[in-house]
């Protein structure tokens, strides 16, 4: 009789087949007996359903869901979560790697804590190996997550497991007990800041966030993104939004005000110029509109909103 609790392991995949690939196959060599994968196509375009579906008749522990388009972060992953059976969730990033003793550590870790429900591990950069791209997280004076040791060379001082404000949704694992007493990401967010969203209304119902310096991670950062292009109008509206957004859900009408009027006063004029030296002039208006869609709580890329 198996003992161990279950993980449900959501990865979504958008036009990225060959990250969900290595990513799945990272996967499948771990020694955890007792896991599913649920894998959800959010709407691609590039032949990666027709590859991905093969895995499905491959493996009798992955599932495969397809999305007609693209939901977003957010509601995709509550597609799969609305049928994960498993004891924990484990969000993990397409564009990311393990190795073989990966779940049983992360279990491990998190049966240590038992004061804590949701957990993220420490994550490095993918291309360069001893590099940390996430060791616990922060909400910094710009009203966004921030990663502790993001940049900076592995050492000791990141080798010992703390709470934190939030945890990373590229890799996180969370009791299911917590979603059911918190629900699912909020929609409206679409992509971007939903994971910081989660784990406030996670902290406020009285459930700890922590980061464990094991297992580990490796991250192809914004593998995904990087496709629409770093400084592209999906981006720079998504993030300016969903930060104003996130403060206004989450913190008193006085922070909301502070927030807005350092995007206003501080951080809008600043990356104005920043785009404006290096040509993209498209962005400034996606940066606007990304204000005034939070103040109208409105989401250009959600219609139905």
């Amino acid at each position: 009789m198996n003992t161990k609790p279950e993980i449900s392991v959501l990865i979504l995949n958008y036009n990225n087949t060959n990250d969900t690939l290595e990513c799945v196959h990272s996967l499948m060599k771990n020694n955890f007996n007792n896991y599913e994968i649920i894998l959800i196509d959010n709407g691609s375009t590039d032949g990666s359903k027709e590859i991905l579906k093969e895995l499905e008749s491959k493996y009798s522990n992955i599932i495969f869901i397809i999305n007609k388009i693209n939901l977003g972060f957010a509601e995709g992953a509550n597609k799969g979560m609305s049928i994960a059976r498993g004891d924990y969730i484990l969000f993990l990033n397409n564009d990311t790697i393990v190795k073989e003793d990966f779940l049983d550590c992360l279990i491990k870790q998190a049966s240590e804590h038992p004061d804590a429900s949701i957990f993220c591990p420490k994550i490095y950069f993918y291309d360069r190996p001893d590099t940390i791209w996430f060791a616990g997280g922060y909400i910094d004076w710009k009203y966004q997550g921030a990663h502790i040791g993001y940049g900076r060379k592995d050492s000791n001082i990141y080798d010992t497991a703390a709470t934190c404000e939030y945890v990373t949704g590229c890799a996180m694992l969370i009791k299911k007990e917590v979603i059911k007493k918190i629900g699912l990401f909020d929609e409206s967010f679409f992509a971007y800041q939903e994971d910081v969203d989660l784990c406030i209304r996670a902290r406020k119902a009285g459930y700890k966030c922590m980061y464990i310096p094991y297992p580990h991670v490796w991250h192809k950062e914004g593998a995904t993104s990087k496709k629409q292009g770093r400084m592209s109008p999906f981006i720079v509206y998504l993030g300016t939004r969903n930060k104003l957004v996130m403060v206004r859900k989450n913190y008193s009408k006085l922070r909301f005000v502070d927030a807005l009027l350092r995007e206003l006063f501080i951080a809008t004029p600043i990356y104005s110029l920043l785009y404006a030296s290096r040509g993209h002039f498209d962005l400034p208006p996606a940066r606007l509109q990304g204000i005034i869609d939070a103040l109208n709580g409105k989401n250009k890329y959600l219609p139905k909103l």
